[in-house]
């Protein structure tokens, strides 16, 4: 380590309520056994071994990737079996916290994340009563002074909110206040990553690539401790993540690093912040400047007016619509936004889902998507529906992208019964035995692969074969004019994407000649064994809630806002889209209210030819 200087920076971090910590296994693994026997709690790489040997799973399959391990151990012999089985591996009863963990207790955090599900941290810190669940957050705004928070960011062994690598995929979704609360801490704190590996799932697979949807291209940089990792390592760290990245080459290293960590402290002949949460001179009563533009942007982006933000928010109407006004500007001069308190501007930011945002004083304060979505649309506003879609002028940005709904978006109609209700009907099931599957699922009672499992056995029971897809297939014919706009959309360099809730194996059929311009396909895939009888549907991630997430990621790869994107679906499971912050379009509407201009920017009642959707991209 470049022990001192990182010490001191670390120690300054934390004297200033700027600093959270983060525990991976490498410090359970330090825990000592009571029985003396020398014993350990596993590591990623044990606990995979130890699950591979109690459900005879190849080992050359999946040691190096315990979450595709516990993917298919939980869809071949179920979720509850899988977490019993990991439980029984990481009970920490027989265990004791190591020094490691009582010279962690003696630094005064304010906030102490884990991935980790056992208790050792909780029996160290004294936190009886740990957050693991998305509804404790709330006790973060009264938690008691001079007490760590103690967050389970992935749960306990109790309660296993994160286990699988389909509970990965779709986090930020699924725990919205847990994910709000980590962007809130990304944005305005640094972290330190103490005992994870370079491989640790909960880094790779979680928390690095978060951070990089959260922070984007901002400057920030975080701490590691890490078990052995290489220079060539550290420089990755350091360059891909921004994470400064330092060695622990021995066991008993752990416990020194805290206790030189508590000597930093010392030494600095500074108290810590008691019971402030704010950084140091920034009191929540403190005034600063908020960037008029970007408030409208992210208010009409949401969808949200101005009376109904007041409300949420809790601030004053008055105040909020003159706090919107255009800045005060003489030619030549940056404008000189308006002043609130920093609790008001907080406030703001959270009510809008737009944490470290609309403060004054960043790099991209004139952006001028901020500044024409201002100009062109402020004025109108009040002569419109609050409700109706602010219309950015048409050349302010380039479309980047688009992304397709299928069945009833690119295929035409074919009556009131889906593809899948189709299914089920071919081998003699009704409606409602395939609607019932549906309801739970909507409902929250299964999960989506679930639904497909059972659907799987339902229709396996039946003997549903590849012919049988083939012949509700047959008719499924392409709206006019696909090939034609999709080789247009080729020809101007905008990418192509399609997510749906149909089965590939048909998106792929129907396409054919059109296949070489899709960037991407996201859908269900039915696989049949050798006698052509069903045996698995592996479910898309990317339907329903899955599609803002998709389109999210598309933002990401295309290096380009989300409204630098349009999506064009047809039916109330695309309603998910409008809240990517993409542009929506609304083709041949189905069930789903096309007028709503919360969900729908633009609709074609009537499209008879795809190359119409071409006005709008």
């Amino acid at each position: 380590m470049r022990h001192a200087e990182h010490l001191r920076n670390i120690a300054d971090l934390i004297l200033q309520d700027r600093l959270v910590l983060f525990v991976g296994a490498g410090l359970s693994h330090q825990a000592t056994a009571k029985d003396g026997s020398g014993r350990r709690l596993p590591l990623w790489n044990e606990l995979a071994e130890i699950i591979i040997r109690r459900f005879h799973v190849s080992e050359e399959d999946y040691k190096s990737n315990p979450l595709d391990l516990f993917d298919s151990i939980s869809h071949a012999r179920g979720r509850d079996v899988l977490e019993e089985e990991v439980s029984k591996a990481l009970d920490s009863a027989p265990f004791e916290p190591s020094g490691a963990h009582r010279a962690l207790a003696k630094i005064p955090w304010s906030t102490v994340y884990t991935t980790n599900y056992d208790d050792l941290l909780s029996r160290a810190l004294g936190c009886r009563d740990p957050i693991d669940h998305d509804h404790e957050y709330e006790r973060l705004k009264s938690k008691e002074s001079g007490q760590p928070a103690l967050i389970h960011l992935h749960g306990t062994n109790r309660h296993y909110r994160t286990l699988t690598g389909e509970d990965f995929a779709n986090w930020p979704t699924k725990n919205e206040i847990a994910y709000t609360y980590l962007k809130q801490f990304a944005l305005s704190k640094t972290f330190l990553f103490v005992g994870y590996s370079f491989s640790d799932p909960h880094l790779a697979r979680g928390l690095i690539p978060w951070l990089h949807a959260i922070r984007d291209d901002r400057k920030v940089r975080n701490y590691a401790w890490m078990w052995r990792v290489s220079e060539e390592q550290t420089r990755l760290l350091d360059r891909r993540d921004r994470i400064e990245a330092v060695s622990i080459e021995e066991d008993q290293d752990w416990e020194r690093t805290f206790e030189d960590l508590a000597e930093a402290i010392h030494a600095t002949g500074k108290s810590p912040r008691k019971g402030q949460r704010a950084a140091p001179g920034r009191s929540m009563e403190e005034p600063v400047r908020i960037n008029s533009y970007k408030l409208f942007f992210y208010r009409t982006k949401a969808r949200v007016d101005l009376a109904r933000l007041a409300a949420k928010a809790g601030v004053n109407a008055k105040e909020l619509k003159a706090i919107e006004r255009a800045p005060a500007r003489r030619e030549g001069t940056l404008p000189l936004f308006p002043e609130v308190s920093r609790s008001t501007l907080v406030a703001l930011e959270r009510a809008l889902d737009c944490v470290g945002k609309l403060e004054s004083g960043q790099e991209d304060d004139l952006l001028a998507v901020y500044v024409l979505a201002y100009k062109a649309n402020r004025g109108a506003v009040g002569s419109r529906s609050t409700q109706e879609t602010i219309r950015f002028t048409r050349d302010h940005k380039r479309t980047k992208a688009v992304v397709f709904d299928f069945g009833g978006t690119l295929t035409e109609a074919t009556g009131q019964t889906s593809t899948w209700e189709r299914i089920w009907t071919s081998v003699g099931y009704s409606i409602n035995d395939a609607g019932l599957l549906h309801a739970d699922y909507v409902s929250g009672r299964i999960n989506h692969q679930h639904w497909c499992d059972e659907t799987v056995k339902r229709l396996r029971e039946k003997g549903f074969t590849r012919d049988h897809l083939k012949a509700v297939a047959e008719p499924i014919r392409l709206v006019h004019g696909t090939l034609e706009t999709l080789t247009e959309l080729n020809a101007r360099g905008t990418p192509i994407y399609i997510t749906s809730g149909s089965l590939r194996e048909i998106i792929v059929d129907k396409l054919s000649d059109a296949l070489p311009y899709i960037h991407e396909i996201k859908a269900n895939e039915m696989t049949f064994d050798g006698d052509g009888l069903i045996s698995g549907i592996w479910g898309t991630s990317f339907d329903f809630e899955g599609k803002r997430r998709f389109i999210e990621r598309v933002a990401l790869e295309r290096r380009c806002d989300p409204d630098e994107i349009l999506f064009v679906g047809n039916n109330l499971n695309d309603h998910w889209a409008s809240k990517s912050g993409a542009r929506t379009l609304c083709v041949n509407p189905g069930q789903t209210d096309f007028t709503n201009t919360l969900i729908w920017t633009h609709s074609i009642r009537e499209m008879t030819n795809l190359s119409e959707i071409l006005e709008y991209v």
